[in-house]
């Protein structure tokens, strides 16, 4: 395996605590000790670094893939979760943001590609691939070249078709335009939290730190495919998976349209329809952690084993 581990830790007893309460919500066997240590590592795709963080363990391996200008580390009410630790649990920081490296051009298909590096050099087997907005798009794309894949939950995502419907999809929003905008205003790092979260739910610390962190070329690279059509058609890809898949939706999301994702009328959706998470804005993983990781545990546990892996 040519990963590079270049750090090692456990979680604070004070990270631990914020999430001792959500195995409580679900009826499952006893989880492991949520004390197991989270590796850091990098790993190379083509020379490009990518940063990890893996709990390592047995059992079915979930993947977890943030959105733009975010990070891995936006999935730390996961990572410590011991509702979770039943699984291993993988999130990378996609090229670009984060501790990862910065490269001279971005796009889907280099996201799928470093996704794809993960799963390959850490050998992963089972996977369940679980994306946040952009990397919910990422996801979808990704499926059809990870074989070892048993399921895909996209959230706080819109599927897009070629050419893509952006007017019925995202729902209009005054700071949206800085999801595109290379470079960003003092102004516009604390109005992209509006778009993110619930009136009122405090942005976490991390949060306007991984947007300064993040490549700005990142985000002029998305307009650029949009505009272009250099991505997948993602309603095709959908169509076209067998395994579980899900779509999650923020009752409160105030970036994608609802009314847009059930009128694709997709078949074989987990659940039968767009699972809406109540008391949840664009980012439910972060606002509403004990519900959203009980909805994790519950689609994993519906899946099989791959037939590739």
């Amino acid at each position: 395996m040519s990963s590079e581990s270049v750090e090692s830790f456990r979680h604070h007893e004070s990270f631990r605590q914020r999430h001792d309460g959500d195995h409580a919500e679900v009826n499952a066997p006893p989880a492991p000790a949520p004390e197991r240590p989270v590796e850091e590592r990098i790993v190379r795709d083509e020379g490009r670094a990518i940063c990890v963080w893996d709990t390592g363990g047995s059992g079915p391996t979930v993947v977890f893939v943030h959105g733009n200008s975010a990070g891995k580390n936006s999935f730390e009410n996961q990572m410590g979760s011991p509702l979770l630790a039943r699984y291993r649990l993988v999130a990378l920081d996609l090229p670009g943001h984060g501790r990862s490296g910065w490269v001279p051009d971005y796009g889907h298909q280099l996201y799928v590609s470093a996704l794809r590096c993960v799963i390959r050099e850490l050998d992963l087997k089972d996977v369940v691939l679980i994306g946040h907005s952009l990397g919910g798009n990422i996801v979808i794309e990704a499926m059809d070249e990870i074989p070892q894949a048993r399921g895909v939950v996209a959230f706080g995502a819109a599927p897009i078709g070629k050419p893509p419907n952006v007017a019925e999809a995202f729902l209009p929003h005054p700071s949206a335009i800085a999801f595109f905008t290379a470079d960003l205003t003092e102004e516009d790092l604390r109005n992209w939290a509006g778009t993110c979260f619930m009136t009122g739910f405090p942005a976490p610390d991390h949060f306007v730190k991984n947007i300064r962190a993040t490549d700005p070329k990142v985000r002029a690279c998305l307009a650029r495919d949009v505009q272009t059509l250099r991505y997948k058609d993602e309603l095709a890809c959908l169509g076209a998976i067998r395994t579980p898949k899900a779509l999650w939706h923020g009752e409160h999301e105030n970036t994608i349209s609802l009314k847009y994702l059930r009128s694709l009328g997709l078949a074989g959706l987990w659940g039968g329809d767009v699972v809406v998470i109540e008391g949840a804005g664009h980012s439910p993983h972060i606002e509403r952690p004990a519900e959203f990781n009980r909805l994790v545990d519950e689609f994993v546990r519906s899946t099989r084993p791959a037939a590739n892996s």
